[in-house]
C-alpha cells in the first residue's frame, strides 16, 4: 500500500472478513498480522497489495486499484535512503520542475570523456539504495547517471513533490531526458545529446522507460531493461502466485475479487506493444527467480521485438531484488552493457541496422533518414569498423 493508514484500513477490512469467515479463530490474529503486516516479512508488500486488491476488487473504481501499484518510502525509509543511497558516489543533488506543482528530486553524476549518459529509472517502491550497486558498477565503467526520485515519492525536503501516475511518470522522464539533452549550468549537467543518452530501467521504471524509448520519436544510444513485468496486471497475477501458504488460505474467498482486479488493471504500464515500436538498440536483463517479473513472459517480449540490435542477459540464481543488489549481478550488468553498447560491439550493430532498414523503409534507426547518412555518433564509431 503506499501509505500506514491504508494498511490499517485494509486491515481492518481483513479481519472483519476473516472473523465473518471463521479463518481468524482457526490460524489466529498474530498470524494473520505477521503474514501481510510484519516489516520484516520480504513479502509483505506483495501481500499487502494482494489482499487489497482481493478485498476491493469488485468494487473500488480502477483509479484506486492503479494506487496500489505505487509504494512510496515512509518517513523512516525515506530517511535512510537520504543518508545512505548515494554516499561515496560524488553525485550532485538537486529538485527540478518538471510540470506545475511537480518537483523532482534528483541524483547527477558526470561521465568520464567519451562515455554516455544513463537516465535511471527505479523501481516501484523507489528505493536507490537497493539500485547503488548498480549505480557504483556503472560509474566505475566511466558513465555518466542521471536518476529522480518519483513524483509523490519521499519525505520532507528531499522527497519529490507531486501526486504518482502512469501518465506523469512517462511525463517526468521524458522531462529529464530533455533537461541532459539541453544541459544546465544551475544543476551542474553536461549537455548531452539523444544518441549518446541511454535509458535504463529497474523494474516498473522498465516499463516507464520503454514506454518513453518508444513513443518519444528520440533516437537515443540504447535502453536497458531490468527485470520489468510485462504488465502491472501479469505483475500482480504473479504475486497472487508467489504469496506464502497462509496468504493463500486467506485470499481463497477472495478469488473473484481478484480476477476483478486484474481486469480492471489491463493496460496499466503494459509495454506489449510499446516492444514492437522500439527502433532502439536494446538490452532485456532478466533474474531468472523473478517471482514478479516472470522469466518466461521477459522472453516473450524480448522475442516479439522486431528491430534486430536486440540482446538479452539471463541471470540465472537472481529474483528480483538480488539482480540488482548482488555486487556479482550488478557487475555483469555493467559489463554487459559496456559489451553491448559500447566501441567493441558497434560494427554488429551498424551491420544489423543496416540491414533492417533496407528492409523497412520509414523505420526509425540511428541513420539520418533524410540523407541516408550515419548521425554523429555512427561517424565517432567509424574508425572502429
Amino acid at each position: 500500500m503506499s501509505s500506514n493508514a491504508g494498511s490499517n484500513a485494509v486491515l481492518q477490512q481483513l479481519k472483519a472478513a476473516l472473523d465473518e469467515l471463521g479463518i481468524t479463530a482457526q490460524v489466529g490474529e498474530a498470524a494473520i498480522n505477521a503474514t501481510f503486516f510484519d516489516p520484516t516479512n520480504p513479502k509483505m508488500t506483495n501481500n499487502d497489495s494482494l489482499l487489497a486488491a482481493a478485498l476491493l476488487g469488485e468494487t473500488a473504481p480502477r483509479e484506486q486499484l492503479v494506487n496500489l501499484a505505487f509504494a512510496p518510502p515512509d518517513a523512516q525509509r525515506e530517511s535512510l535512503i537520504q543518508s545512505q543511497a548515494f554516499t561515496g558516489l560524488n553525485a550532485k543533488t538537486f529538485h527540478v520542475q518538471t510540470a506545475p506543482g511537480v518537483s523532482l528530486q534528483a541524483w547527477y553524476i558526470k561521465p568520464e570523456p567519451g562515455k554516455s549518459t544513463i537516465l535511471f529509472s527505479n523501481g516501484t517502491d523507489g528505493d536507490f539504495i537497493k539500485s547503488k550497486e548498480l549505480i557504483t558498477q556503472l560509474k566505475e565503467e566511466g558513465y555518466g547517471i542521471l536518476t529522480y526520485q518519483y513524483r509523490g515519492y519521499g519525505a520532507g525536503q528531499g522527497g519529490s513533490s507531486g501526486t504518482p501516475s502512469e501518465d506523469g511518470f512517462y511525463s517526468d522522464l521524458n522531462a529529464m531526458s530533455r533537461l541532459l539533452e539541453k544541459g544546465s549550468h544551475q544543476f551542474g549537467i553536461q549537455k548531452t545529446s539523444y544518441s549518446n543518452q541511454i535509458l535504463m530501467g529497474y523494474s516498473l521504471g522498465g516499463d516507464v522507460s520503454t514506454r518513453v524509448a518508444a513513443q518519444s520519436g528520440r533516437l537515443y544510444k540504447g535502453l536497458v531493461v531490468i527485470d520489468a513485468p510485462k504488465s502491472i496486471a501479469d505483475a500482480f497475477k504473479a504475486q497472487a502466485q508467489d504469496t506464502d501458504p497462509l496468504a493463500r488460505q486467506i485470499t481463497a474467498p477472495f478469488q473473484s475479487g481478484i480476477q476483478a482486479a486484474v481486469q480492471k488493471l489491463r493496460g496499466v504500464f503494459d509495454i506489449t506493444k510499446d516492444v514492437l515500436r522500439l527502433h532502439v538498440p536494446t538490452l532485456f536483463v532478466q533474474g531468472g527467480q523473478d517471482k514478479l517479473a516472470l522469466p518466461p513472459l521477459a522472453r516473450q517480449l524480448y522475442e516479439s521485438m522486431k528491430y534486430p540490435v536486440k540482446s538479452y542477459l539471463d541471470i540465472i540464481s537472481a529474483d528480483h531484488n538480488t539482480v540488482i543488489t548482488n555486487p556479482v549481478n550488478a557487475d555483469r550488468i555493467a559489463n554487459k552493457v559496456e559489451q553491448f553498447l559500447s566501441h567493441s560491439d558497434y560494427c554488429k550493430v551498424l551491420q544489423d541496422m543496416s540491414s533492417y532498414n533496407a528492409h523497412n523503409e520509414g523505420g526509425m534507426s540511428h541513420f539520418n533518414q533524410a540523407a541516408r547518412q550515419p548521425d554523429p555518433m555512427t561517424l565517432a564509431m567509424a574508425g572502429h569498423h
